[in-house]
């Protein structure tokens, strides 16, 4: 780790690891903010949701709230990178609409952007306090609209693009039915797949149990109804939950509180 800077509204830190010794760290997981990760060097493939991605020095990957993602490292060796996360209410209201659509990836090697990661570096070392804060704040506004005005806008993915085919049409098919039956039998019966074969392919692909990655889509939609303003009571029904106070208990348990 070369450093890590916390605040309330987001994180950057400049990580290293001289030699990947465990992939426990890197299994699946989401987040409820943006991410940005700036790969700087290291041997992998970064998958989000079920597209994959092999790196190349100086992409910088964009996961948005709730995407599952996770890494395989095809070698050991350095792994070095820039991981900033920003709550949502930092992206400019005049793109945010156009700033969800993007792409995931953006090669910055050449671009601008360069120096502005190094920026971070030297601001970090040159100020402290709401100092630091507010040029850091600004740092993350710029390569936002940066990352908006250049990244392409979502387009058809070509198959060789998915870790899996069938499992993209299943991750449509779970977005499109979030508040339906998505039962392991229901799924089965539409995709005419058995359920040994679904739960056995989706956990190889995904990194996660096909009913944990439901539950924790359902929950994500939920949270963001409450933060709009609604009453738990009312939203957890139009997520898919049957009773309350299992809508509870795996909110507790998927967000950490």
């Amino acid at each position: 780790m070369r450093y890590n800077y916390d605040t309330k509204d987001f994180q950057v830190a400049h990580k290293l690891n001289n030699e990947i010794l465990t992939f426990d760290d890197y299994k699946d997981h989401f987040h409820i903010v943006y991410e940005f990760m700036l790969f700087i060097e290291g041997d992998l493939e970064y998958v989000i949701e079920n597209k994959k991605y092999k790196l190349e020095p100086y992409d910088l990957l964009l996961i948005k709230p709730g995407q599952h993602h996770y890494i395989n490292f095809l070698s050991t060796g350095k792994y070095e990178r820039f991981v900033i996360t920003f709550d949502k209410s930092l992206v400019p209201l005049h793109i945010a609409n156009s700033f969800s659509k993007k792409e995931q990836i953006l090669s910055v090697k050449g671009t601008p952007l360069m120096g502005l990661f190094d920026r971070f570096d030297t601001y970090r070392k040159t100020f402290d306090g709401e100092d630091l804060y507010e040029v850091s704040k600004g740092l993350i506004t710029e390569l936002i609209i940066y990352f908006n005005k250049y990244a392409s806008d979502l387009i058809e993915e070509t198959p060789n693009r998915f870790v899996n085919p069938i499992i993209h049409d299943i991750l449509t098919y779970i977005a499109l039915n979030i508040d339906g039956d998505l039962s392991i039998d229901s799924i089965s019966k539409h995709f005419n797949i058995s359920p040994s074969y679904l739960c056995n392919t989706f956990k190889e692909s995904m990194q996660i149990n096909i009913s944990k990655y439901i539950r924790s889509k359902r929950v994500i939609l939920a949270h963001s109804y409450i933060l709009r303003g609604e009453k738990p009571t009312e939203v957890f029904e139009k997520c898919g939950f049957i009773d309350y106070s299992t809508f509870y208990r795996s909110y507790q348990k998927i967000m950490g509180f």
